[in-house]
C-alpha cells in the first residue's frame, strides 16, 4: 500500500512538472487567444510594383509574448481587390494589378492585422532597380542585395552594387552595409533603399520572430 502510494505521488510530481516545463506550442489551434496580429513580408523580401506579387505572413502573439505563425488559418483580403488581388488557392498570396497606396488585411480569431503598401509602376529606362538573390554570408543564410540599371538603348542589366548608396527605413529592425548585405536586428518590417545620381528604388524586407 505504502509502495502505491509512493509511486502515484511520483506520477503526479512528474506530471506536474512537464506542465510547468512545457513551452507553449506554435500550433496556432493550441494557442492562447492573440493580443495582436502582425503582418509582415515575404521572408525573401519584395518589391511592390505593377505585375508583381507577394506572399506575405502573419504572426499572432499572445499575453504572454509568444509569437505563431497563422499564415494559413488567417483570412486575407485588401483594401481593392482590382489592384491588389488575393489568390484564391493559397492564403496570403497578392498579385499587384494597379499602381497607388492600398492596404493588406489579415484576420484571425477576431483581431486583425494591416500592412500598407505602395505599389508603384515600371518606370521609364533608365532607372535602377534593387532585387534580392539568397547569399550564405558566414554561418547564417542572409540575402545579399543586388543593383540593376538598365540603358534606354540596349536595356541590358548590370550589377552595380559597389556604386550605389544602400540604406535601411528603420535601423531597430534591419541594416544593410554597402556589399548588400542584410542584417535582421528585430521582429518588424523595413525598406532597403538604393540610390544613386538622382535615382532610386526600394526592397521591403521582413524580420520574422522566432516561434
Amino acid at each position: 500500500m505504502q509502495a502505491a502510494r509512493v509511486i502515484a505521488i511520483a506520477i503526479l510530481i512528474g506530471i506536474t512538472a512537464a506542465a510547468c516545463t512545457a513551452s507553449l506550442p506554435t500550433d496556432p489551434s493550441f494557442t492562447a487567444e492573440p493580443q495582436r496580429l502582425i503582418v509582415h513580408f515575404p521572408t525573401g523580401g519584395t518589391r511592390t510594383v505593377v505585375g508583381g506579387s507577394g506572399s506575405f505572413e502573419a504572426y499572432s502573439i499572445d499575453s504572454d509574448g509568444v509569437w505563431a505563425r497563422v499564415t494559413t488559418q488567417a483570412t486575407w483580403f485588401s483594401s481593392d481587390p482590382q489592384a491588389i488581388v488575393p489568390s484564391t488557392s493559397r492564403r496570403g498570396l497578392f498579385t499587384y494589378r494597379n499602381s497607388g497606396n492600398h492596404v493588406i488585411f489579415a484576420n484571425y480569431q477576431g483581431r486583425v492585422g494591416t500592412l500598407a503598401l505602395e505599389i508603384r509602376d515600371v518606370p521609364p529606362f533608365p532607372y535602377l532597380t534593387i532585387e534580392a538573390q539568397s547569399s550564405s554570408i558566414g554561418p547564417t543564410a542572409f540575402h545579399t542585395i543586388y543593383l540593376v540599371t538598365s540603358a534606354a538603348t540596349s536595356g541590358r542589366q548590370q550589377l552595380m552594387t559597389s556604386q550605389v548608396t544602400l540604406s535601411s527605413s528603420d535601423p531597430a529592425i534591419a541594416t544593410v552595409d554597402q556589399r548588400g548585405v542584410f542584417i535582421p536586428v528585430a521582429p518588424g518590417n523595413a525598406r532597403i533603399i538604393a540610390t544613386r545620381d538622382g535615382l532610386s528604388d526600394f526592397y521591403w524586407r521582413s524580420v520574422p520572430p522566432r516561434e
